[in-house]
């Protein structure tokens, strides 16, 4: 006889579950709606993690701009031999310091110099050192201005020098520009000799023998021949006291014998500013000189 086995009906089975999940909801009021609550911030979590950006693993370093000082003027060193009178120039040195050399790398730096004739500026060093040497026109405007550049070819801040007006005083002269002609006492002679600045120097050998040059400078030198029998003077300028010798080895002509400078002032046009005086007096009768004074004065474009 034929076994048959009894199916439980599906409208019954749907009836149970529907009576199980209405009893659970009766049970625990407000399970179904905290659960959906739950899955929708869940959902909305996940978005935003989707279009949020990650916080970086670490703060980028901000780039910063090589820097550099502005550009110096100074006069060459003691020793140097100046270039004569005829040349219509002035031997001058124009520095600056590397001060920060910036978070991108350094790579150079472009030093301009200003023309006066085509009132404009017009580079005259590319490269890496802190130093630049020229000869320059005398009793002519000159201002000089620095601009470092990073690696990636970017620059940094342009630094301006002071405006200055670079002059060579011969000790013939009867006049100087921006300053007095050089005045001095008795117990000095002039000599002619071809290596002199302009043909001729002046020689002392009488202790207490002085000569005095007073301008607008703010920089000055002192050229002249130095040799085995050259003595020493005293030299005053600027409010200090300094001690020169003349002495050397071998004859020496035309060359700086000292130098010494102030702050210059600022924003001051040419025979304006301070005056100052030059004072140099013989310590004893052996000889001391006077070929010509290198000067600078103070400017400003106009």
């Amino acid at each position: 006889m034929a076994m048959h086995r009894r199916l439980r009906a599906p409208a019954r089975v749907g009836s149970a579950l529907g009576r199980t999940l209405e009893q659970s909801r009766q049970l625990v009021p407000g399970v179904m709606t905290r659960r959906a609550a739950v899955v929708s911030l869940a959902i909305l979590v996940l978005a935003g993690l989707g279009t949020r950006p990650l916080a970086p693993a670490s703060v980028a370093q901000a780039v910063t701009e090589p820097v550099v000082s502005a550009p110096r003027q100074a006069f060459p060193a003691v020793g140097t031999t100046v270039p004569e009178k005829s040349a219509g120039v002035a031997y001058e040195v124009t520095t600056w310091d590397l001060v920060d050399p910036g978070t991108a790398g350094f790579s150079h730096v472009i030093l301009e110099q200003f023309n006066t004739y085509a009132n404009s500026w017009g580079v005259v060093y590319y490269g890496t050192g802190t130093s630049y040497a020229a000869l320059l026109p005398t009793v002519q405007f000159t201002e000089f201005r620095l601009t470092p550049y990073d690696a990636g070819g970017q620059p940094g801040t342009t630094r301006y020098g002071k405006g200055f007006v670079p002059v060579v005083a011969d000790d013939s002269d009867t006049s100087a520009a921006y300053a007095t002609s050089i005045s001095h006492s008795s117990g000095w002679r002039r000599v002619l000799a071809s290596t002199a600045y302009g043909g001729s120097y002046l020689r002392s050998t009488t202790a207490g023998a002085s000569f005095t040059f007073c301008g607008y400078f703010s920089r000055i030198a002192l050229v002249a021949p130095r040799n085995a029998a050259g003595g020493a003077a005293t030299v005053g300028v600027f409010g200090a006291t300094h001690t020169l010798s003349f002495h050397a080895t071998q004859s020496r002509y035309r060359e700086v014998v000292g130098k010494w400078s102030t702050p210059a002032p600022a924003d001051e046009p040419a025979g304006s500013g301070p005056t100052y005086c030059l004072k140099v007096t013989a310590q004893s009768a052996a000889p001391i000189f006077i070929d010509a004074i290198e000067y600078n004065v103070p400017d400003v474009i106009e």
